[in-house]
């Protein structure tokens, strides 16, 4: 059995099994339902069921695709996967509420309509969607952020449960994934424990601190309000209008057996076009996080000064960015920057000296110079040479044409001078944060929106795709800030 069939046969074998963690859990609260003879009406998980089993047959008929390659394939799969076991435990948390439940079926035929259409658009397109139709990191900040908030007791006073000052719990397949991690050194392997465990133990406290002379229901009321936070993201979306193809109460009607029709028709919608041009929207600003972790047995305090300074140095210089240190501490030396961008072409630009920075980074130890400028000179010389011939071919029309000929010619030239100064101050801040980045000689990461962007320990390793980096990124509506 060849490498490829292996590989195909676990992904397939690991997509069964989110698939039937799903299953499980839905047949789990109707056996629940019928035990406790809650006459509640089923019909909603009916219509989550049918969602599920569209999205599993869309996954399906992608492996039979001629559009694709393997390789294509498994990356889809791949990234399907990721998004559906990042739902898991907020759809266990939050699978006994109604809102929810529909919210999650229109999610999830959003994903089916993007896997039926993902051979029209690159991976990376593809990937970017998916991103938008998973949980949200900036509904996770703010989840977190609620949980070390006062808790108001029927008026009597507030009680503070400090998150920092809980014991993590951790089961023995996820300490045992983390410790084969070869990514992970052990401080991070700490840290992550602590992510992993948070959303967990902060459910245990909220169900436990709350007095009993508080009825039950307000308690629910509480924790509902909490953890719902984590689902923002859809709602979001549902009032983008991203799910507006999608009829809810026609899949409601349709026996699981004669689902095909219905899962042709909403094949032929186009949900991408919706998202880029939410992304577009000029109504937004943007937040980043870069975080820096520098370890080993001695350290350096000005090559992390430097290191800081050139990264906070580089972005602050783009117009409409600005960046501020977040946090620092020792152990292993870390510091988090937080960075404002105002408007899309600020993080445009900002994307652009990122991704230099760190092509320029790698090329150092490649020994393979970037020649970004010395193009842009060669473009803008061999466009001012095509236009010489244009003006020689035109030297028999009349005067007064020649000039505004010429004018043009200038306002062209103009433009690329300026364009080319534009691509020189780019490169330089890209150089910039490549010089400080270089100057340590300690192993070091770079996260970016808690994705990683670079990596020495001591090998080079280059992270995600800065597009990808970006669609992790907190957007918020500029009118919400007013």
């Amino acid at each position: 059995m060849s490498k490829k069939t292996i590989d195909l046969e676990l992904l397939s074998k690991e997509r069964e099994n989110i698939f039937d963690d799903y299953y499980n859990i839905i047949e789990g609260v109707k056996l629940d339902n019928i035990k406790k003879r809650n006459d509640s009406d089923d019909s909603d998980y009916d219509i989550l069921v049918k969602s599920l089993t569209v999205l599993e047959r869309n996954i399906d008929d992608l492996s039979l695709s001629k559009l694709l390659t393997t390789k294509q394939f498994e990356k889809i799969c791949e990234i399907l996967i990721n998004s559906l076991k990042e739902w898991f435990p907020i759809f266990e948390l939050l699978v006994r509420q109604p809102n929810f439940i529909i919210s999650f079926s229109y999610n999830l035929q959003a994903l089916a309509i993007l896997t039926a259409n993902s051979g029209k658009w690159s991976i990376l397109d593809f990937h970017k969607d998916i991103i938008f139709l998973s949980p949200s990191r900036k509904d996770r900040l703010e989840y977190e952020k609620k949980l070390v908030e006062p808790v108001l007791y029927g008026g009597k006073g507030f009680t503070i449960w400090d998150i920092n000052k809980s014991k993590p719990k951790i089961n023995s397949e996820q300490l045992i994934s983390l410790v084969q991690d070869e990514d992970l050194n052990l401080e991070q392997i700490k840290e992550r424990i602590v992510q992993i465990t948070t959303m967990q133990e902060a459910i245990d406290n909220l169900k436990n601190n709350y007095p009993k002379t508080i009825s039950s229901g307000f308690s629910h009321i509480r924790q509902t309000e909490n953890v719902l936070l984590l689902a923002k993201q859809i709602y979001n979306n549902y009032e983008e209008g991203i799910f507006s193809v999608i009829n809810i109460k026609e899949i409601d009607t349709i026996e699981s057996g004669d689902i095909e029709e219905y899962r042709n028709k909403i094949n032929l919608f186009d949900i991408h076009s919706v998202l880029q041009k939410i992304r577009f929207d000029d109504r937004y600003v943007y937040e980043w996080d870069i975080e820096v972790l520098v370890h080993g047995e001695t350290f350096s305090s000005s090559q992390i000064g430097y290191l800081m300074w050139s990264i906070s140095t580089a972005l602050e210089s783009i117009d409409g960015v600005s960046v501020c240190l977040e946090n620092w501490g020792n152990g292993s030396k870390f510091f988090n920057l937080k960075v404002g961008i105002k408007n899309m072409l600020a993080k445009e630009e900002v994307k652009q000296v990122l991704d230099k920075a760190r092509r320029a980074v790698e090329s150092e130890y490649l020994d393979k110079p970037v020649e970004e400028v010395e193009k842009i000179k060669a473009e803008k010389e061999k466009t001012i040479k095509e236009t010489d011939i244009l003006i020689n071919k035109e030297q028999s029309k009349q005067l007064f044409d020649m000039e505004i000929e010429r004018k043009q010619i200038e306002i062209e030239d103009m433009r690329l001078e300026l364009e080319l100064k534009k691509i020189q101050l780019l490169k330089g801040y890209s150089e910039l944060i490549k010089d400080g980045v270089l100057i340590n000689d300690s192993n070091f990461q770079i996260k970016i929106n808690e994705v990683l962007y670079l990596k020495k320990e001591p090998q080079l390793t280059l992270g995600e795709n800065i597009e990808i980096i970006a669609e992790k990124e907190v957007r918020k509506d500029k009118n919400d800030l007013e």
